[in-house]
């Protein structure tokens, strides 16, 4: 039966273990454990030379880990690397030719890879088509071929540059980017928070890191509640107004 000092001990009194007390862990241990989540692990990101690739390269990067960039943009590629540090390496990567894929996995130079993330994506129309005939079977091909859906086009998140870019041309060119970036954030359904791309990338480092080990088949939505609450049903140029 518990005595009077084990129940203040519980209740939030000083902690003890065989009657000695428990030292409270320093504040610079306790950011030093949150800094290091993924120390020693090997992570390669497709589409890490911008975006949220980039920005989940740098959380990476800051949690201890080496970052393989894959991007099939060189010259940016060797820039976001260089801008990230020693511990980011670039590789010309092309997602949608496997033995290219392949390669990038080949140069992780710690003869491991632990992490692998998939941020490659390539960006479709977001103004449909009634007709079969008039699909662009080329365009298509190569959203599926680097990311099935191109999961980056589908504006439930930050307003990524890719996504301003297809609002403004859906809305022929009558918005300008602050405004399609604000009309995006209005979708949102959690008032007084605004996603970031880091908040994507973060979620990815608990991902990576072994407080996940057991979490597989879950899809982590990142939106705001956007996916549970509503539907976009935006009009399109084509369509009449009424």
């Amino acid at each position: 039966m518990a005595s009077e000092e084990d129940s203040r001990s519980m209740a939030g009194g000083e902690p003890k273990v065989s009657g000695a007390p428990v030292p409270a862990p320093a504040k610079g241990r306790i950011l030093h454990l949150q800094m290091c989540r993924l120390v020693g692990k090997i992570a390669l990101i497709t589409g890490g030379a911008s975006g949220l690739g980039k920005a989940t390269a740098r959380e990476f990067i800051q949690q201890g880990a080496a970052v393989v960039i894959a991007d099939v943009y060189s010259k940016l590629g060797l820039q976001t690397a260089g801008e990230l540090g020693p511990q980011a390496h670039f590789v010309h990567c092309d997602v949608t030719v496997e033995e290219s894929v392949a390669g990038a996995v080949g140069v992780t130079r710690s003869g491991r890879l632990d992490v692998m993330l998939n941020s490659a994506g390539v960006a479709g129309s977001l103004a449909g088509t009634s007709r079969m005939a008039e699909l662009d079977l080329a365009q298509l091909d190569a959203v599926m071929a680097a990311n099935s859906w191109a999961y980056l086009d589908y504006p439930l998140g930050p307003p990524l540059p890719m996504v301003v870019e297809q609002f403004s041309t859906m809305l022929g060119g009558a918005a300008d980017e602050e405004q399609v970036a604000a009309i995006i954030r209005g979708l949102g359904e959690l008032k007084g928070a605004t996603c970031e791309v880091v908040d994507v990338a973060r979620v990815a480092v608990y991902l990576a890191s072994d407080d996940a080990k057991y979490v597989s088949g879950h899809n982590l939505v990142v939106d705001g509640g956007f996916t549970s609450y509503k539907h976009l049903n935006l009009p399109f140029p084509t369509k009449p107004q009424e």
